[in-house]
C-alpha cells in the first residue's frame, strides 16, 4: 500500500537531488540557481513533514501538515498570478500543495476514528 508519507517522501527527494529535473520536466522551464535552492529547500521541508507524519503519526500531525500544505498552495498561486515565467511551476505546486493537504486531512479523519488510511 501506498502511504501519504511515501508520497511525500518520493517528491522531497526528487525536488531535494534533482531540482534541475523537476524544472524541465514538470514546470518546462529552466531555473535559475536561486530557484534550484528554493526547489531544494522546500524538498527538504517534504521530507522533514513525510518523517514527522510517518514517525509522530496521529490526527494533529496530519491537521498541522495540512496548514502547512494549504499555506504552501496559497504562496505557489500568487506566485502564478504574479510571475508570467514561472505561472506553470506556482500552478504545478499549487496542485500538488492542495492535493496534498486534502489528502493530509483525509487522513487525519480516518487516523482520528481510529481507521487505519
Amino acid at each position: 500500500m501506498i502511504t501519504l508519507s511515501g508520497v511525500r517522501s518520493v517528491l522531497g527527494a526528487v525536488e531535494l537531488v534533482f531540482p534541475t529535473v523537476t524544472g524541465q520536466l514538470l514546470y518546462r522551464v529552466r531555473l535559475t540557481p536561486r530557484e534550484r535552492m528554493v526547489v531544494r529547500v522546500l524538498g527538504g521541508r517534504q521530507l522533514l513533514q513525510a518523517a514527522g507524519t510517518a514517525f509522530i503519526g496521529g490526527p494533529d500531525i496530519h491537521r498541522v501538515g495540512a496548514c502547512v500544505d494549504g499555506l504552501h498552495a496559497l504562496s505557489m498561486l500568487g506566485l502564478a498570478v504574479a510571475t508570467r515565467r514561472l505561472r506553470r511551476a506556482g500552478s504545478c505546486e499549487f496542485a500538488i500543495a492542495t492535493s496534498l493537504a486534502a489528502a493530509s486531512l483525509v487522513v487525519a479523519h480516518h487516523t482520528s476514528r481510529g481507521v487505519k488510511p
